[in-house]
């Protein structure tokens, strides 16, 4: 059987968890008809990347230090979030809805340029344009901007 197969480049990482993270972990794998150890490390390796990229700005550092300490170190229960822990997820939700937000406008143009019979990559050359076409005069100011009221 393919999800009894010894894998031994594999290490083993075990440590005590809130039973809620567990939880959430096997409903996961059933879900997506996995191994929970599947679920598991996916969580980790994604959870890693939020941890390494929270290391570039000293105050968030800082932070993410005393939540660690106080939240997941010194507790002997993890019931409920902590405050920095549910920004951290609000804030993780923010962006995959705004990524599927932006996938979504972007298979919308790419459908509305092909029904046109038009290739979606002149959305890009359409779009690079448009750019370089800012970046070359300066946006226009309204008279009233101007000091002495001159054009």
């Amino acid at each position: 059987m393919l999800f009894l197969k010894r894998v031994p480049e594999r290490r083993v990482f075990g440590f005590k968890c809130s039973p809620r993270v567990a939880e959430v972990v096997r409903s996961l794998a059933r879900r997506l008809r996995v191994p929970i150890s599947t679920v598991g490390e996916h969580c980790l390796e994604v959870g890693a990347v939020h941890v390494e990229a929270a290391l570039v700005d000293k105050a968030v550092t800082e932070a993410l230090e005393t939540n660690l300490v106080e939240r997941h170190f010194l507790s002997k229960t993890l019931d409920g979030v902590s405050e920095y822990d549910e920004k951290a997820i609000s804030e993780a939700h923010r962006n995959e809805v705004s990524r599927l937000e932006l996938e979504g406008v972007g298979r919308h143009l790419a459908g509305m340029m092909a029904r046109e019979g038009l290739s979606p990559r002149l959305l890009l050359q359409v779009a690079q344009g448009l750019i370089a076409r800012r970046r070359e005069r300066p946006p226009e100011t309204k008279d009233y901007e101007n000091k002495g009221g001159q054009a």
